[in-house]
């Protein structure tokens, strides 16, 4: 009764599947109608009606396996009514979708024929959800009747060409069907003259890009034809049209691709200065659009220098320009300035424009950290200069500059008030500037444009901006208090910077010490002396010019002017003590491991925790690892960790150390051949503890990209072993925190082909219960 009447109750369904897979005398054709029914509402846990699906087909088999008409009928009754349902979820439609196929591979060839063609003449039902079967079909490499498809196709690609299953779907039929290629073009070609706004018309160009990219002549003629629809549909229309967004990442689509192919001239003007009219509040695709546009318009050999000027004159007078400059638009926004400016003209161009003026607002908007917005700001400023415009002055950014350029006229005193130390030292963070020391990004270039993504780069201040102020602000004109300089981390930051890949930024960072030094020799402290002994050491220590030092050592460096500053610190006495032994510094050792390891001293714990943290902190380059392996430290630290001398905290630091080593991607098959690194973490996870289980996961996942580059067949073994290992762990932690159960999933379901890891669904569940990756999508379709 409950079968026949309650069907889009999802808990009463759920009832129904949990008694009728405990239940084995449950076989009857209802059941099976009431859960297929069922399927358009149960979406949290499609996988277990489609596990009941099969095991009530598996009954009904083994009850009347003598009839095979009926078993055949029903099959066919189960495939037609769950293709003439519409799935709103797309991970839906993939499950279902690949239970029908399954079901239709298992019959025979006619038969398999005759369902194929039924679900092409019932079509309209469900043209979409459709695609993802044939999808499937096609992948099966069954054979489909080719102007039954082509009628199919035709309906699909004028309603849903937006769809990315139907490029799929399309990829596949073209690679098994070469002489349908002029078909499937012409259905591509067709033209819906009803629409005001281009949308089909440019979602079926981006699939005749996608799927012939040598057709060239055919896709300039439609990229043509849109362009100036959508000029007549901008000059015509006021109001905004709801699928713009729709239109405007297709257009943008196109323009990319064509950005290379197309060597005739396009105007392009008229459309980009519609699109500029017609918002009055930019959105993220419209500037997305904008910047996409202009690239093309400035590729173009003779493009007219009048309408550049116009277009970016209109762009910065846009009363909305300003407002989203300092949102999170701003990133493309001044990637569009960049190019207005590395084209612009003035001798040739109709309109004056000064873009010099500019850089007090890029600078408002400006903070010097490696955030890819500021990254694009600062390669926007960079490109201001190489094109002849002077910044003259930007040792200031944020609202410091902005109240600076907005109270200053004159150009002296702007320079004069900007380039004073004491002014720059105030608008740095002292917790930022030590993040900026312990993750100091050693492979930032001084004249980087293009940005890249750093570790915690939100949170650290970029070298590549603060190192040129340092240089500017400690010249011989500036008054410098060396006592500042030093309590606010510039100093340990300059040291640290000598450990950067960059050549030049090296020499900026050495002339940056010999400037402060000068300074410092005048001046008077509590820490003055023992600073001057380490810059003297320093620089007999330094054979060659422009020495790159390792970072852990340049590290060092930086915590011993920390220490200065801290003379009541418990490593005071140590480390002057280390200064005063030889009159050099030792740079190609790991300063002090041995002694503060092994401390026999009262404060041996804290000593084992300072240069633990070094560690942690300072293995950034292949050349760390050299040193490591040098000072025998790993062999140290694998050999201690199992002691019993060794406590948890020491353990978690231990591990933090390994973890830095594994983001070392070129060296990481040292670690595993030369210390059988992946048995030692085989059996240190049995025992270790709950905080530590963090640390290991980023330690497996940063394996697993080293891994499935290589082919040694013990390294993946002992890795499949690692990773059974770890998923057992966790099966005896209560709670697993979502980064960890993230870290394996994303591990497993990456990998899981080219490491053969067997896993058995059950046997990670308890896992995927924390994974936001499996609640995004859903455990099944993580290994369909």
């Amino acid at each position: 009764i409950i079968c026949q009447t309650v069907t889009d109750n999802v808990d009463i369904l759920k009832i129904m599947i949990k008694e009728i897979k405990v239940n084995e005398n449950i076989n009857d054709e209802k059941f099976l109608d009431a859960i297929i029914d069922g399927l358009k509402v149960y979406n949290e846990n499609l996988e277990d009606g489609i596990e009941c699906i099969m095991i009530l087909i598996e009954r009904m088999k083994k009850i009347s396996n003598k009839n095979w008409k009926n078993i055949l009928r029903l099959k066919q009754k189960i495939i037609l009514k769950l293709a003439t349902k519409e799935y709103s979820e797309i991970q839906t439609r993939i499950l279902v979708a690949k239970l029908i196929v399954r079901t239709i591979t298992a019959f025979r060839s006619n038969d398999r024929h005759d369902v194929i063609n039924r679900l092409l003449n019932k079509s309209h039902h469900s043209l979409l959800f459709l695609a993802y079967v044939f999808h499937d079909l096609l992948n099966a490499e069954e054979t489909i009747d080719n102007e039954l498809f082509l009628d199919y196709l035709h309906k699909l690609i004028e309603n849903h060409s937006s769809e990315s299953i139907v490029f799929d779907l399309l990829q596949i039929y073209c690679k098994q069907n070469l002489d349908q290629h002029e078909k499937i073009l012409k259905l591509l070609e067709n033209e819906n003259k009803q629409e005001n706004l281009p949308i089909q018309q440019t979602n079926q160009l981006l699939l005749i890009l996608k799927l012939f990219p040598d057709s060239i002549s055919t896709t300039e003629i439609i990229y043509k034809a849109i362009i100036k629809k959508a000029i007549l549909f901008f000059e015509s229309s006021n109001e905004n049209n709801q699928n713009i967004d729709e239109w405007m990442l297709s257009f943008e689509q196109c323009t990319t691709r064509l950005l290379t192919q197309i060597k005739s001239e396009i105007d392009l003007y008229d459309l980009t200065k519609h699109l500029l009219k017609y918002f009055k509040i930019f959105t993220i695709n419209s500037i997305s659009l904008l910047k996409t546009l202009i690239q093309f318009f400035v590729s173009q050999e003779s493009f007219d220098q009048k309408h550049l000027s116009k277009l970016f004159a209109n762009f910065l007078k846009h009363k909305n320009f300003l407002e989203q400059l300092s949102s999170s638009n701003c990133s493309i926004l001044v990637d569009i300035l960049s190019l207005f400016v590395s084209h612009y003209d003035s001798k040739q161009s109709s309109i004056t424009i000064e873009c010099s003026k500019h850089f007090p607002m890029l600078l408002s908007i400006y903070n010097p950290t490696l955030s890819k917005t500021n990254q694009h700001t600062l390669a926007c400023m960079y490109t201001y200069e190489k094109h002849g415009y002077s910044m003259k002055s930007a040792f200031v950014w944020g609202e410091a500059a902005l109240k600076l350029y907005s109270t200053t006229t004159d150009t002296k005193n702007v320079l004069l008030q900007a380039s004073k130390l004491e002014q720059i030292m105030s608008l740095l963070d002292d917790r930022m500037m030590m993040k900026s020391i312990l993750f100091y990004p050693v492979t930032r270039r001084l004249r980087t444009i293009e940005p890249s993504v750093f570790e915690e780069g939100d949170h650290i201040y970029d070298p590549a901006y603060l190192i040129p102020v340092f240089y500017h602000s400690l010249g011989s004109e500036n008054v410098v208090k060396c006592q500042q300089f030093v309590e606010k981390h510039c100093l340990a930051y300059c040291l640290m910077a000598l450990s950067s890949r960059c050549g030049l930024l090296r020499a900026v960072v050495y002339n940056c010490l010999a400037r402060f030094e000068q300074h410092l020799v005048t001046q008077k402290f509590y820490c003055k002396e023992q600073i001057l002994t380490m810059l003297t050491l320093l620089k007999q220590s330094i054979k060659k010019s422009n020495l790159k030092l390792a970072p852990i050592v340049a590290l060092f460096l930086s915590k011993l002017v920390d220490l200065f500053t801290h003379p009541e610190s418990k490593m005071y006495r140590t480390i002057t003590r280390f200064l005063l032994k030889q009159p050099y510094i030792d740079l190609v050792h790991i300063p002090l491991f041995g002694e503060l390891f092994h401390s026999a001293s009262t404060e041996y714990k804290y000593e084992r925790g300072w240069i633990l943290n070094l560690l942690k902190h300072g293995i950034k380059d292949s050349i760390d690892y050299t040193l490591c392996t040098k000072a025998y430290v790993f062999k140290t630290l694998m050999t201690f960790y199992n002691c019993s001398l060794c406590d948890d905290s020491t353990k978690i630091e231990i591990l933090n150390v390994f973890h830095s080593t594994s983001k070392l991607q070129d060296v990481l098959m040292s670690l595993l051949f030369d210390y059988g690194f992946l048995l030692w973490l085989q059996i240190l996870i049995k025992n270790c503890s709950s905080e530590s289980l963090k640390i290991l996961s980023l330690i497996i996942k940063n394996l697993g990209l080293r891994l499935q580059s290589i082919d040694n067949q013990v390294q993946l073994l002992e890795f499949d072993c690692l990773l059974m290992l770890f998923i057992r762990r966790l099966k005896n932690e209560t709670t697993i925190s979502s980064s960890i159960a993230d870290n394996v999933m994303s591990t497993i379901v990456k990998y899981q082909e080219r490491l053969k890891l067997s896993v058995d669904i059950q046997q990670i569940k308890h896992i995927a219960d924390y994974s936001t990756i499996v609640k995004k999508t859903s455990l099944l379709s993580c290994f369909c």
